[in-house]
């Protein structure tokens, strides 16, 4: 077993979170419902199912990922859309105001929830 932090005072180490992956997207099943596992600053980390393979459609070319790759999207101003033709389990870590639709609200827009 790996020691993993060193010379931290209790205060500090009390705030320190440990979240396994595996176990939190275990507990649910539904796509397209992201679930908040942390926080971090002004960001929610969160996870989410969905039920196709995932190609990301920034507005002017598709972005195809493979399993364990990872695409970073600027927030501001970068209009993109997730596609997916396969089972995909995402991590993604974004501002806490930030909805899954963008910046509107409409039918596709699921609320996180902490899970």
């Amino acid at each position: 077993m790996m020691k993993y932090f060193q010379n931290i005072d209790a205060i500090t180490m009390a705030r320190i979170q440990m979240v396994n992956l595996g176990q939190k997207f275990s507990l649910f099943n539904e796509f397209w419902k992201p679930k908040i596992i942390a926080e971090l600053n002004d960001l929610y980390v969160k996870t989410i199912k969905l039920n196709r393979r995932l190609t990301i459609k920034p507005k002017d070319r598709d972005v195809h990922l493979k399993e364990g790759e990872l695409v970073v999207i600027p927030h501001s101003g970068t209009e993109h859309k997730l596609v997916a033709k396969s089972g995909v389990e995402l991590l993604l870590l974004e501002p806490k105001t930030t909805l899954n639709t963008g910046n509107i609200r409409n039918n596709s827009t699921a609320d996180a929830e902490w899970i």
